[in-house]
């Protein structure tokens, strides 16, 4: 019993530490999805800048951004970047 107990508290910190320590940039509690302004690449290769009235993330690559002029747009994640200006 005590065996298991050291053994769930072993893999407990290994998590811990494995969830933290890869990546220094990451924040863990990074909540911030609040987004003003997107920059889209076109598929001709045009590049946009849109003001966003909303947005929703899809699973997968897929954002749906909506600008404020009504128009709705369906882009892959890797042809888009979100941005807070305020």
């Amino acid at each position: 019993m005590m065996r298991m107990r050291i053994t769930a508290l072993m893999m407990s910190v290994v998590t811990l530490f494995m969830s933290t320590a890869c990546d220094i940039n990451y924040d863990f509690y990074d909540s911030n999805w609040n987004y003003d302004v997107a920059i889209v690449r076109m598929p001709d290769g045009e590049v946009i800048e849109l003001e966003l009235a909303k947005w929703r993330d899809y699973e997968g690559e897929q954002i749906q951004l909506t600008d404020t002029e009504g128009n709705v747009y369906l882009v892959s994640s890797f042809n888009c970047v979100l941005k807070n200006t305020k």
